[in-house]
C-alpha cells in the first residue's frame, strides 16, 4: 500500500515539474537583451534588427520630458495576434527597458513609466502574427533619469 502511494506522489511531482518547466519556457524573456549595453546588440537579441516599420503601432510620450526619471509611455497597436511588446530607449546606458508577453485575449495596450538618460528615440518592437514590427518616437529630456 505504501509503495502505491509513493508512486502516486512521484507521478504528481513529475507532472507538476513538467507543467512548471513548460510554463516558464513559454514566458522566457530575452535575458541577453537586458544584460547588454549596446543598442544594436539589444535589437538583435529581441529579433528586431530586421523589423519592419509600422504605422499600426502608436506611441504616446511627452515631446519634452522635464524629468527623465519618470517618463510616461503608452503603446497601443491595431496589429493582429500580438505576442510580445518590447520597449527600447536608444541612448540609455542600458537600452532594453521592458518586455511584455501578451496572451491572445489581451488588448495590446501598454502603459508604463521609464527612465530616459538623455534625448533619445524610444523604440517599440511588436511581435505579431509571426512577424516583427517597430515604431519610434523621439523624446527630449531636460534632466536625465539614469544617473
Amino acid at each position: 500500500m505504501t509503495n502505491k502511494r509513493f508512486l502516486k506522489h512521484i507521478r504528481i511531482v513529475a507532472l507538476t515539474s513538467i507543467l512548471l518547466l513548460t510554463t516558464s519556457l513559454s514566458f522566457a524573456q530575452p535575458v541577453e537583451a537586458f544584460r547588454t549595453m549596446d543598442f544594436n546588440a539589444v535589437m538583435t537579441a529581441i529579433g528586431a534588427d530586421q523589423a519592419k516599420s509600422s504605422d499600426k503601432i502608436v506611441i504616446k510620450t511627452p515631446k519634452i520630458a522635464e524629468n527623465g526619471s519618470v517618463v510616461p509611455i503608452t503603446v497601443s497597436t491595431t496589429l493582429e495576434d500580438v505576442e510580445k511588446i518590447y520597449l527600447v530607449v536608444k541612448e540609455n546606458p542600458s537600452p532594453f527597458v521592458a518586455s511584455f508577453s501578451l496572451s491572445g485575449l489581451a488588448l495590446p495596450l501598454i502603459k508604463n513609466r521609464v527612465k530616459i538618460s538623455k534625448p533619445s528615440d524610444v523604440i517599440v518592437v511588436v511581435e505579431a502574427g509571426g512577424n516583427v514590427y517597430k515604431a519610434k518616437e523621439f523624446v527630449k529630456v531636460t534632466i536625465g533619469g539614469c544617473g
